[in-house]
């Protein structure tokens, strides 16, 4: 479903390529084409070769895929974050200090969860979390 979701989020006229959305979804390119064969075979998306450049294989939603985009639930992550946006910023310290413990505890301090993050929410090295996007 992210693959699908991810399509939708690229600007319209833009001829989507598998690169693309194996870039916007964090997989390898093999992986995402494999993906995309299965979504392919169920009807959700076509590919097409690019008509200036051949060796571009566009892909792009059917009908089916969009009325399976349209009837997907709001990823929890979504939901978590937008939760998260509303708590008062000294439980947002307390969680961090939670999480903190949790992965001391669990020996993990050297994990790169980097791709997990995301820019609308930055923990410092103050430990204070700042909502980047509370004015939208």
């Amino acid at each position: 479903m992210l693959c699908l979701k991810s399509i939708t989020e690229f600007p319209a006229n833009t001829d989507v390529t598998v690169a693309m959305v194996a870039k916007a979804v964090q997989l390898s390119a093999p992986t995402v084409s494999r993906i995309l064969d299965k979504l392919e075979k169920g009807g959700y998306v076509t590919r097409e070769r690019n008509a200036k450049d051949r060796r571009r294989v566009c892909v792009s939603l059917t009908e089916e895929g969009w009325q399976r985009i349209d009837n997907l639930p709001t990823p929890l992550h979504e939901q978590f974050l937008k939760r998260l946006e509303t708590l008062d910023p000294i439980e947002c310290l307390g969680l961090l200090r939670a999480l903190e413990i949790i992965v001391e505890l669990m020996d993990a301090e050297g994990i790169d969860a980097s791709p997990l993050l995301t820019p609308e929410l930055e923990v410092g090295p103050d430990e204070s979390v700042r909502n980047e996007t509370s004015s939208e």
